[in-house]
């Protein structure tokens, strides 16, 4: 059984690293990145392939040959 978006959600929220919420409030506001640590600068580095839903960060993936996509949970 799959999680519910409310349990992704809660999780994210809850995310030990502090890694999640500055990618959301950036994806949300577009404030400073200088002050969030190194893996947030990855993420964000994936920019173009994030997408914040319904309070769910997902990545846009894309098979090699591009046809196929699906949204992963992040």
């Amino acid at each position: 059984m799959h999680p519910s978006l409310d349990e992704i959600r809660k999780a994210q929220a809850a995310d030990p690293n502090n890694s999640l919420r500055p990618v959301i409030l950036l994806l949300r506001d577009h404030s400073s990145l200088q002050q969030y640590p190194e893996d947030t600068h990855v993420l964000l580095s994936q920019w173009d392939l994030l997408l914040h839903y319904e309070d769910v960060l997902y990545r846009r993936f894309y098979y090699p040959d591009g046809t196929t996509n699906f949204l992963q949970i992040i």
